[in-house]
């Protein structure tokens, strides 16, 4: 079973690492449209499909569980507080900008338990999505360049230097 434990989690992880450019890119095009809530919902999925790879495995801690509530329970207690405080709230503004804030810290913690659930297969292949998702970088900066539809990684009235191409920010393609 080792196997098919490997195989199984080896993919999710070569699709999450791919994924990850190509999303920041059609959030990069999609803000123009205000429906980055789009991406949002896709990363979402990622992460519920990590989650039940990681039950379905047996691969999640105590610890794991307390986190995930204790983190509901914190977006939980913020989003009634913001809601008593500011009666025009922006409700899906909060829902989406708390989503963000619990996806990394989750995303990390799927991640690190399904990499140190079965490790022998994992290596080759994930390295393979790495080298994918690199060039997917590097091709969407090479056109943005070409085509002139690029960001600037600082892009301040005082100064616009360097080439972040279709990402929002050059920290985006830092996390890839």
């Amino acid at each position: 079973m080792p196997g098919k434990i490997s195989r199984e989690i080896g993919l999710y992880l070569c699709a999450l690492v791919i994924a990850q450019p190509v999303l920041d890119m059609l959030s990069y095009f999609l803000r123009f449209f205000s429906i980055e809530i789009i991406i949002t919902l896709l990363r979402g999925g990622l992460l519920g499909l990590g989650i039940l790879l990681g039950l379905r495995h047996r691969v999640f801690k105590t610890f794991d569980y307390v986190y995930a509530v204790l983190l509901v329970m914190f977006g939980a207690a913020s989003f009634y507080v913001k809601q008593r405080a500011m009666p025009q709230m922006n409700q899906m503004l909060e829902i989406t900008t708390f989503a963000k804030l619990f996806f990394l810290p989750a995303m990390f913690l799927v991640i690190l338990r399904l990499v140190s659930a079965d490790r022998k297969a994992l290596p080759p292949l994930v390295v393979r999505a790495v080298y994918i998702s690199a060039w997917v970088v590097v091709i969407s900066v090479v056109l943005s360049y070409v085509t002139n539809t690029y960001n600037h990684t600082y892009d301040q009235p005082w100064a616009k230097i360097g080439v972040a191409g279709w990402f929002y920010s050059g920290n985006q393609q830092s996390l890839v």
